[in-house]
């Protein structure tokens, strides 16, 4: 297995450990975002991974002020070592000099909806999101194109489609890619569609990113899909 795809892998378990244990958004985010930062100064052995993996995750839940017992969840963590996490959250605050600024790329999406809504670009028939509900299957029409602009008849079907899709986004090398191309990426719309807004993007890596998530070899969603 290459350099690459053994942080694509261990991206998956951070993911899919956020998902199991039932962390936000915010964490999923943050958690991937810490390990890209600091994994490539950090030279631990392969059986020490999953400890890492689990600091990286506890200490992206501190930095968004999830509220609990914190010792709760590191007993959901199969297989974790209390003190290896701790020592391992300390190695990695010094790595990342101690700067715990992390953008949330789920929060950039439900920004960027907000505003396509608001300029009139699409126009969503069912404007509540419920962030627990699941995708009906009796409806997988996302949007259609009616009168210039691009009518969204249930967000939770584009709500849902667009996580997951940003699921996929954060297990790839990010490099070389503005946060707004990968929210922009993760979002059903064409590319026609964010011209109409202020932030300057390359329609170019926008469709880079989707078509790189469509060779993604792993599989999301499945608590038991925890490979360590």
């Amino acid at each position: 297995m290459s350099s690459n795809e053994k942080k694509m892998k261990y991206r998956v378990d951070i993911v899919n450990t956020c998902i199991a244990t039932g962390l936000p958004l915010t964490v999923r985010s943050t958690a991937v975002q810490i390990f890209d930062r600091a994994i490539g100064k950090i030279i631990p052995k392969d059986e020490e991974m999953i400890n890492i993996l689990y600091a990286i995750i506890i200490l992206a839940a501190k930095c968004e002020e999830i509220h609990g017992d914190l010792n709760a969840l590191i007993r959901k963590l199969p297989d974790s070592n209390k003190q290896k996490i701790f020592d391992y959250e300390d190695e990695i605050l010094q790595v990342l000099g101690y700067n715990l600024h992390f953008p949330s790329l789920y929060l950039r999406i439900y920004g960027i909806l907000t505003i396509l809504q608001e300029k009139g670009i699409i126009e969503v028939t069912n404007a509540h999101i419920d962030l627990n509900v699941s995708i009906d299957g009796k409806s997988n029409e996302i949007y259609t194109f009616h009168n210039n602009k691009w009518i969204v008849p249930c967000i939770n079907n584009l709500w849902l489609t667009s996580v997951q899709m940003m699921d996929k986004i954060l297990l790839h090398e990010k490099t070389g890619y503005k946060e707004i191309e990968m929210v922009y990426a993760s979002l059903p719309f064409p590319c026609e569609a964010f011209t109409l807004l202020s932030f300057p993007f390359d329609a170019k890596n926008v469709t880079e990113l989707r078509n790189a998530c469509v060779k993604i070899p792993f599989s999301l969603y499945n608590p038991e899909n925890i490979s360590m």
